[in-house]
């Protein structure tokens, strides 16, 4: 289906018009009945993302590796990106006019320097993880009116993931645990080649070349090829690697265990349902429930795309396990990323009650840090931003499986990039957090930890002492656990 096109007649906005356009495309926290639940799951100081969009208006420090342009240019770019996937998907019905295109562009800027109830500009509201979505829904206001429409821009990308993926499952599918859940992360590599390259993760080193190359013929030898790439991926040691700790926490757990497992794209999350069925086999009092987008974005599954999916008869296990071991959420994230104060009282609730949660895709990992819960981060490093977090070089598109003790962030302090430098064996130069999560990985897995919560009276406190500690001390978690003898003796055994 088309988009109506009616943007001729609205541009260029008004005051009165911007205000009202900025304020329907956010929920802003201090109106939203569940706050106290988030806070309790994510901590009062929760931030959605790793900067405030505005900080880019005084072109800081930290973002000089990208040589993004100025924040004027950067929306554009993305405003223009965003109208090159509508008509590229023939949901407009014509190229829009240059004329036209810069007048929306003008008029996305106006609305994002408009005033919320709380004083601040919507640019000084949200992060910079969340400007994509807050773009694209400007954007559908302008053309549509109607700011949460769903329009499918990568139908046919997903159709052909789609044939491939079950193509490869149907002839020779991992069936071991541990291989089907990396078989799942490293094909979150799949098209990676033709993604947007204004992306909220920042640039990446791997603009236009494929790390897994999709043909439009997927027949026997284009199945091959992409299988064989796939395996050899999964083959390869990942940068972060804690698939083990996760089958200790979910297969091994003594009775019921609840995970609630949120998609990313749609071609990974072909793969990520033949991980679930692979576990619900492995563990019979598991409960899985799968949380997919509500709605079209991007190339990400939706709760649409999931129904379908479960008729194929590779799902046949999963389709049987329903509703006491699986379940599909209606009601997910209503964008590409994923903001706690936009998720939905259903997955609020869901979160709560949940044992274990996995997240896929980077930008997750950027937006959710310090959930109180026992959490997994799956992605693979392709941008610039992820380099930082991780100290991973994205050249070679490592694949992350990283475990989060709940409290704990994985990282620390994303602005800190400006000043600490990392020169990669390829010559290139990356900026690193202030802890990254390969740091905080071997801090969790030394003695030194071990040590702590072995002497601590709970887990929980001891992690919260750290992260008090860590505020106070302009310390790193890392930091803290390598200077073992801080613990409180209130809170020692």
């Amino acid at each position: 289906m088309g988009v109506e096109l009616r943007m001729a007649s609205n541009l260029p906005v008004g005051e009165t018009e911007a205000i009202h356009i900025a304020r329907l495309v956010i929920r802003p926290p201090e109106e939203m009945t569940e706050q106290e639940m988030i806070h309790r799951l994510f901590g009062a100081e929760y931030l959605p993302g790793t900067f405030i969009l505005a900080e880019r208006t005084a072109k800081p420090a930290f973002l000089t590796y990208e040589n993004e342009g100025s924040y004027e240019e950067w929306i554009r770019a993305m405003t223009r990106s965003h109208l090159e996937a509508l008509a590229s998907s023939q949901l407009v019905p014509h190229q829009i006019d240059p004329g036209i295109a810069t007048a929306i562009e003008d008029a996305i800027l106006v609305v994002l320097d408009a005033p919320l109830e709380s004083g601040l500009t919507l640019s000084q509201t949200i992060t910079n993880q969340q400007a994509t979505d807050i773009v694209w829904r400007i954007l559908k206001t302008l053309l549509t009116g109607n700011a949460y429409g769903s329009y499918h821009v990568s139908r046919d990308f997903n159709e052909l993931a789609r044939r491939y993926a079950i193509g490869i499952l149907r002839r020779d599918g991992p069936t071991d645990p541990v291989a089907a859940l990396k078989f799942s992360v490293v094909v979150g590599a799949g098209g990676v080649d033709i993604k947007s390259r204004y992306s909220a993760a920042g640039p990446s080193p791997l603009v236009g070349r494929a790390i897994i190359r999709f043909l439009v013929d997927p027949g026997k030898r284009a199945l091959d090829s992409v299988r064989e790439e796939l395996e050899s991926r999964a083959a390869t040691e990942l940068g972060i690697d804690c698939t083990h700790d996760f089958c200790r926490d979910v297969l091994s757990a003594p009775g019921r265990v609840s995970l609630l497992f949120f998609t990313d794209d749609y071609f990974e999350t072909v793969f990520d349902l033949w991980s679930i069925q692979i576990l619900l086999r492995a563990k019979q009092d598991l409960k899985v429930t799968l949380v997919p987008k509500w709605g079209q974005h991007a190339n990400d599954a939706s709760f649409h795309d999931v129904a379908e999916l479960l008729n194929e008869p590779l799902f046949a296990h999963l389709r049987a396990a329903r509703p006491r071991n699986f379940h599909v959420a209606a009601h997910g994230p209503a964008g590409s990323g994923i903001s706690a104060y936009e998720l939905s009282p259903e997955i609020l609730e869901a979160l709560a009650a949940a044992d274990i949660v996995l997240f896929k895709g980077a930008r997750s990992y950027e937006m959710l840090q310090g959930i109180r819960k026992t959490a997994y981060f799956a992605f693979n490093v392709l941008h610039s931003y992820t380099e930082t977090l991780t100290g991973l070089d994205a050249t070679d598109c490592p694949s992350v499986f990283v475990r989060q003790e709940a409290g704990l962030p994985s990282f620390d302090d994303f602005r800190y990039r400006a000043q600490r430098r990392l020169k990669l064996p390829t010559g290139r130069v990356i900026g690193l957090a202030r802890m990254t999560a390969q740091e905080y990985v071997k801090a969790v897995q030394s003695k030194e930890y071990a040590r702590l919560v072995n002497e601590g009276r709970s887990r929980d406190a001891v992690n919260l002492a750290i992260m008090e500690r860590a505020k106070t001390s302009h310390r790193t978690f890392a930091q803290l656990v390598a200077d073992n003898g801080f613990l409180p003796t209130t809170l020692m055994k």
